[in-house]
């Protein structure tokens, strides 16, 4: 079963207000055409002094609509031909307004109308940190009782700034795609490789890049969830609003998601990560030089780690738990088989089974998903973002399941 773009073939009107941050804005409403979304631009008259309409124009290929004077006219035609408002950057001024249930200017009279027309409206703030602290007291609440969707900023240097344009991109997808669905739920993720060490500068690991679990991450984190990931070396970064924490060796990442297991007591325990099975039986101290080695060469024992997953699993017996494994087979018949045997073999409740050719250092994944319940699906390649947003609702749609048995 495939999965597509919550934006494809939207209508999202974009409402550009008085924010030197515009100028993200703008590859806000690109990335969003690059996958499907029609782009309807807006422009304040505040916001025409960051960036011109004819600019507007040019990255989303629409007339613009500028916002002065005609508003009043357009506000319940746009909110009726459009599927979802965007005001992105949202300022402080226009927060509170629609938090007060005002109509008094251009963007706020939008909001409303959307709002009555019960479809979604996201802002993305992005203001001076102490205007952001004022939002945070009562507005961020007033909105979120009125439905609307708001995306943290990003809080640096004594400002709330506009997020990373992909952040924004894949929130407001996923949220017209699913909502807050995740709502209320907590979620674990196990990410990346780990690296056992051979000597001061040699180690042994795997191509992971964890992008797989970072995107699980990332789409339980937007619709919803509280997320912790718990992830090994790599050079992506975490989920901005997930707790990420970094670890090295497989002992260190039994160890560590096993007590925060303990601590956040998961409903649901995705293992996505790609701990190294076996370490070396001693690290040696500097480096190893290459005239230490015999004609024979070097010989390096290996002992098995311990099991990352079987580590977690014990700390959160009441968890749902999904196994990830990368299967030395490529064709969907035989992925299915090797799920199947983690399946038996490991406990898991649902096992995701992968290339180990396709999956690693890859910006798409093909998996077939086994659950002890017999569901068997084949998820055909696609961003792994896709994946994971389908992996995510097979994962909700067993817990709530669980939950009426």
């Amino acid at each position: 079963m495939g999965v597509s773009w919550g934006v494809t073939g939207r209508c999202i009107l974009q409402v550009f207000t008085g924010s030197v941050a515009a100028y993200r804005a703008i590859d806000v409403a690109r990335g969003l055409r690059r996958l499907g979304a029609r782009v309807v631009p807006a422009i304040t008259k505040a916001g025409a002094e960051f960036v011109t309409p004819k600019l507007l124009e040019w990255a989303t290929g629409e007339s613009v609509y500028t916002l002065w004077g005609s508003v009043r006219r357009d506000h319940i035609t746009l909110s009726e031909e459009c599927d979802a408002l965007l005001i992105d950057p949202a300022t402080l001024d226009t927060m509170a307004k629609v938090a007060a249930g005002l109509g008094d200017t251009e963007a706020s009279l939008l909001a409303q109308a959307f709002i009555g027309a019960g479809k979604p409206v996201l802002m993305v703030p992005a203001m001076h940190g102490q205007l952001w602290s004022r939002a945070t007291n009562d507005i961020i609440d007033q909105l979120e009782d009125l439905g609307v969707y708001v995306l943290e900023p990003l809080l640096a240097e004594s400002r709330a700034k506009h997020p990373p344009v992909d952040e924004v991109v894949y929130w407001v997808d996923t949220v017209i795609a699913r909502g807050r669905d995740y709502a209320g739920l907590r979620v674990l993720v196990t990410a990346g490789p780990t690296r056992e060490w051979i000597d001061d500068i040699r180690f042994i690991s795997n191509p992971s890049t964890g992008l797989m679990g970072y995107s699980v991450a990332g789409e339980a984190v937007d619709r919803g969830a509280q997320v912790t990931v718990v992830h090994g070396p790599t050079c992506l970064e975490p989920p901005r609003r997930a707790l990420s924490i970094r670890v090295e060796t497989a002992e260190e990442m039994a160890q560590v998601a096993a007590r925060e297991a303990r601590t956040l007591l998961p409903h649901i325990v995705f293992h996505v990560a790609a701990p190294v099975d076996f370490r070396p039986a001693e690290k040696r101290e500097g480096k190893i030089r290459s005239e230490e080695a015999s004609e024979n060469g070097l010989v390096l024992r290996l002992i098995e780690n311990p099991k990352v997953s079987l580590a977690v699993r014990d700390a959160a017996p009441q968890a749902l738990h999904i196994g990830f494994t990368a299967a030395p087979v490529s064709d969907p018949e035989g992925l299915k088989e090797e799920a199947k045997k983690k399946l038996e073999k490991h406990g898991f409740d649902i096992v995701v089974a992968n290339a180990a050719g396709r999956a690693f250092a890859s910006a798409t994944n093909e998996v077939v998903v086994v659950t002890r319940w017999g569901l068997v699906e084949y998820i055909p390649e696609a961003p792994k973002r896709l994946v994971a947003r389908r992996l995510l609702d097979i994962a909700l749609a067993a817990l709530r399941a669980r939950r009426k048995r």
